[in-house]
């Protein structure tokens, strides 16, 4: 599957169908309808993968499959359920998040996913082209739950970023976190706390002017209070970008949104003006098919605090 000889992508992209050939098609319907600009942003992003995987390059692909897998096997609980298998973070917590191994796979899994899944990469590139783009003046930035950490390296490396921090419940996940953006050789002075995103209220910090927690509600049972502790750690008019899937079964998945006015209705009623909205459907569905056959999209809202 040739995209541009000796690119990145085309790497990434062999090695994947050298290991799993059966993949090819969903790979063709991820990329065909990418354009130059996009196809370039998926060559940085491949690049960037490259750079974290050199070294096991094969086991995080086998990884990846594996997530397919994993997460295949949550589509079909869901179709005949309508439901995500879990909605107690308890729960979610002894099947998934105690278990190194089984996290160590799926966050293999979730990187590739930034460049061969559709709307995964849509999200991300939704960041990097539209949301670095509203800063011209210095800038203090949180991410809450920076996992692979690519979001938080694209938005520290912004010119106008003057100070970062990266919040996660997990101490092993930010270390994850600080390992890759090593690796990436980014921002050397992002600052890592231990903190739980849903026991914001005692929690003293600065005052932001950016806020990044992309695929992170789904994960919580009250992302209400969440959003509406988050901002009061804002500035007055502090812009905020949402990333969370719709009808998205996956195991540690817990809050189950169905529609995208769902979506919109979770940002607004928390004190937030919403500025731009885009809506984007799983590999191999339009939007309009992906809303009637209740398939996965990635809900990508970028909105300020009100004063």
């Amino acid at each position: 599957m040739m995209i541009n000889n000796n690119s990145s992508l085309n790497q990434l992209l062999d090695c994947v169908l050298s290991i799993s050939p059966s993949h090819e098609k969903f790979l063709k319907n991820s990329f065909k309808s990418r354009t130059e600009r996009e196809i370039s942003f998926s060559k940085e992003i491949a690049t960037y993968i490259l750079k974290l995987k050199s070294d096991d390059l094969f086991n995080c692909i086998k990884n990846y499959l594996w997530t397919c897998e994993q997460l295949t096997t949550e589509g079909l609980y869901f179709k005949r359920n309508y439901s995500y298998r879990f909605t107690k973070f308890k729960d979610v917590a002894e099947q998934v998040y105690t278990k190194p191994d089984y996290m160590n796979k799926y966050l293999d899994g979730l990187l590739l996913t930034q460049v061969l899944w559709k709307n995964q990469f849509d999200a991300i590139f939704h960041l990097k082209n539209y949301y670095c783009s509203l800063f011209h003046k210095p800038f203090k930035h949180l991410e809450i739950g920076p996992g692979h950490g690519l979001l938080l390296y694209l938005i520290a490396e912004n010119h106008f970023c003057q100070y970062a921090e990266a919040w996660d419940i997990s101490e092993s996940s930010l270390q994850h976190t600080a390992q890759c953006l090593h690796k990436l050789e980014g921002k050397a002075d992002i600052k890592f706390c231990r903190i739980n995103a849903e026991e914001l209220t005692n929690v003293e910090s600065n005052s932001f002017d950016s806020v990044v927690i992309s695929e992170v509600l789904e994960h919580v049972e009250n992302p209400d209070k969440i959003l509406r502790e988050l901002s009061k750690k804002m500035n007055n008019n502090a812009y905020i970008f949402i990333n969370i899937p719709i009808n998205s079964p996956a195991i540690d998945h817990i809050y189950h949104l169905k529609t995208v006015e769902q979506s919109i209705d979770l940002v607004e009623s928390n004190g937030y003006k919403i500025i731009n909205k885009s809506f984007y459907p799983m590999t191999g569905y339009t939007l309009e098919s992906a809303i009637k056959r209740a398939a996965t999209i990635s809900c990508v809202i970028v909105a300020q605090k009100q004063e």
